[in-house]
């Protein structure tokens, strides 16, 4: 999980603009990760699990796109809102990768 406690203290505006672009990539690489877990094949078993995981790593996707966006805006509030969606949804996925493994499921 990447989460800055303030990302405006200190930083040069070219380097927050990549940090930015970096928070965005990780929303993306979220977004890749469901996509990918759609297209597996059904495994009636993992169902729920595989259910879970793809809804956990959406809101991953939605939390660090929105503090993406908060940070670019010096948008505190929602910066800190967002931060507190990423400590979820992590625990979500955490929740999910354990459902899985105890179905046999190996995440590396």
């Amino acid at each position: 999980m990447l989460v800055l406690d303030d990302p405006m203290r200190g930083v040069d505006p070219a380097t927050k603009q990549n940090l930015y672009g970096i928070l965005g990539e990780v929303a993306d690489a979220y977004g890749r990760a469901v996509s990918g877990l759609k297209r597996l094949p059904p495994n009636p078993a993992a169902t729920g699990a595989a259910a879970a995981l793809a809804g956990a790593f959406q809101a991953e996707q939605r939390a660090y796109s929105a503090l993406a966006r908060a940070a670019g805006h010096n948008d505190r509030k929602g910066y800190n809102t967002a931060r507190g969606s990423i400590t979820t949804a992590g625990s979500k996925v955490s929740a999910a990768l354990g459902q899985l493994s105890h179905l046999g499921y190996v995440s590396g």
